[in-house]
């Protein structure tokens, strides 16, 4: 019994400490800077993009508290204003600190952009198997199977050709089990992965449910419009390349080729002088 007692307290014990994150929280909700924090929206992409576990609120909180100082800290030291003043100037030290303080202020949004842009690059890696989900749930739902059916058996596929994919899929049937709703979890969904594609499936499918019309037709018609959708994508890309080959080959052979054309003509002029 004292052995279980005294487990007890050391358990209780570790779990009242706080760490350095829980501390900027607190702090942040007592002098009620959660919008200049932007707290909500960043706990709801961090939900959405699945990083809910392995990259707390707290964790990023402190980023954007500690970051700022940090970096501002390190260019006072590299002495910015010596490249615009003299160090003997009086000003110095007051340059130099407020050039650190605007530098380190630009990087207060950067773990916001690092968030964006990676809930960015998940939904693009899932539009990328988007077709062959929908092409997977044609063939379940023309075999008769429930649309919820169809999701559990294309989730085990889809998640061979990406695991985004996998998760959003399994997501969507999980919140539908726990909120009871078709609806709410394809709107969660349709939240998630922000694309005209994705707005359109969740229209389909809600139409389906409520006026009974064809689903399988609908998402045959959706596929290759999406499919399409992406080759024109992909064939602007590729028309795009030999402007940024030309660009790169000005930028980066053009000197090299001048260099070996005139550096003979110049070493003979200083030859013979």
């Amino acid at each position: 019994m004292r052995f279980v007692s005294t487990l007890t307290q050391r358990k209780t014990a570790t779990s009242e400490k706080k760490s350095l994150g829980d501390y900027t929280l607190d702090i942040i909700e007592q002098l009620n800077l959660q919008n200049f924090f932007k707290v909500e929206k960043i706990k709801v992409v961090l939900a959405d993009t699945g990083k809910s576990t392995t990259m707390t609120l707290d964790s990023v909180l402190l980023a954007k508290l500690v970051m700022p100082f940090l970096v501002g800290a390190v260019f006072y030291n590299f002495n910015l204003a010596g490249y615009i003043i003299d160090e003997n100037n009086a000003q110095f030290n007051l340059i130099s600190l407020i050039l650190s303080a605007v530098i380190g202020a630009a990087t207060f949004p950067v773990p916001d952009v690092l968030i964006q842009i990676d809930a960015k690059n998940r939904a693009a890696e899932f539009m990328m198997t988007f077709p062959s989900v929908l092409d997977l749930l044609i063939i379940c739902i023309q075999s008769g199977i429930s649309f919820e059916h169809a999701l559990q058996r294309v989730t085990r596929d889809a998640s061979i050709l990406s695991p985004v994919t996998g998760e959003e899929l399994s997501r969507i049937v999980r919140d539908i089990h726990i909120l009871g709703s078709r609806e709410k979890a394809l709107m969660n969904f349709k939240r998630r992965i922000p694309s005209p594609a994705v707005d359109d499936f969740v229209l389909v499918v809600l139409q389906s449910e409520r006026y009974g019309t064809s689903m399988s037709d609908a998402l045959h018609v959706l596929s290759d419009t999406v499919r399409s959708e992406q080759l024109t994508i992909l064939e602007r890309m590729v028309l795009k390349l030999p402007t940024k080959v030309s660009v790169i080959i000005m930028v980066f052979m053009m000197p090299c080729v001048l260099l070996m054309v005139f550096a003979p003509i110049l070493l003979g002029g200083i030859s013979a002088d």
